[in-house]
């Protein structure tokens, strides 16, 4: 066991290492490249190129930067149950909820497009628009509806 005043290491059992601080904790590569910092009581922080990158919080954790899932299986789940699944399966792409109903929901207006084409608009307090091959062909209006081309 090596210790000072302050910090101790000790290795109790076997493969256990055990390190005791009385406030923070940082592990650096060299005296200017930050890795991990350890605050006593609150966060845990990671850092990448001297950058922030993650940390715990009271409420949850932060992920700053890009959240990724690096393969074809992997799966963004959230919910107790997995109720929300968000996916890439190599070809498609899905977002896939178990239980209850899916909102979809923006401060103003929802657009669904394809290959750069519209396809679907929801307009905040206003009209719904369908489209085929990026040619309006119904919409809503405070009325009823408008049609473009013929109804068969």
């Amino acid at each position: 066991m090596a210790s000072s005043a302050n910090n101790f290491v000790n290795n109790a059992a076997a493969n256990d290492v055990i390190l005791s601080c009385p406030r923070e904790f940082h592990i650096s590569h060299g005296s200017d490249e930050l890795m991990a910092k350890f605050i006593d009581d609150g966060a845990v922080e990671l850092y990448h190129d001297n950058g922030k990158k993650f940390e715990t919080r009271s409420g949850g954790v932060a992920v700053l930067g890009d959240c990724r899932v690096d393969s074809d299986t992997g799966k963004f789940l959230a919910g107790l149950g997995s109720d929300l699944e968000m996916y890439h399966n190599g070809t498609h792409s899905f977002i896939k909820n178990n239980t209850g109903t899916t909102y979809l929901q923006g401060p103003t207006n929802l657009s669904f497009i394809t290959a750069n084409e519209d396809a679907i608009m929801a307009l905040a307090n206003a009209d719904v628009r369908l489209f085929y091959d990026n040619s309006l062909k119904l919409q809503t209006t405070a009325t009823g509806i408008t049609t473009t081309g013929r109804l068969s």
